[in-house]
C-alpha cells in the first residue's frame, strides 16, 4: 500500500508559498483510488521529465510526493491533470 503525499500550491494568492499562512495539504492511499485514477497518477510520474516547470499564472497546481524503493520522489502538475479523487483529500489549514 502506497501512500500519495499531496500539496495544493500556487492560485490567485499564492497559497502554499513559503510565506503563506495557509497551507493545503492531503493524503490518500493509492488503494483507495479507481484503476482509471491510479494510471493517471503513474502516468504523471514516468512523464515528469516532459514537465515544463510553467504555469498559468494564478491557477493551482499540486505536488505529489510518493515513497519509492529508491527514495522520495515528488511532482508537480498543473489542476486540471489531477484525478478527481486526489483532488478531494487536500484540506486547508492555517499554520
Amino acid at each position: 500500500m502506497s501512500k500519495l503525499k499531496i500539496e495544493r500550491i500556487g492560485g490567485l494568492a499564492g497559497f502554499g508559498g513559503k510565506n503563506s499562512h495557509l497551507r493545503s495539504i492531503g493524503e490518500i492511499d493509492m488503494d483507495k483510488l479507481s484503476e482509471e485514477d491510479k494510471k493517471i497518477v503513474e502516468g504523471l510520474f514516468k512523464d515528469k521529465s516532459k514537465e515544463s516547470g510553467t504555469f498559468a499564472r494564478d491557477t493551482f497546481r499540486y505536488r505529489i510526493t510518493r515513497m519509492t524503493s529508491e527514495g522520495t520522489e515528488s511532482i508537480e502538475a498543473a489542476e486540471d491533470k489531477i484525478p478527481n479523487a486526489v483532488r478531494q483529500c487536500v484540506k486547508d489549514e492555517i499554520v
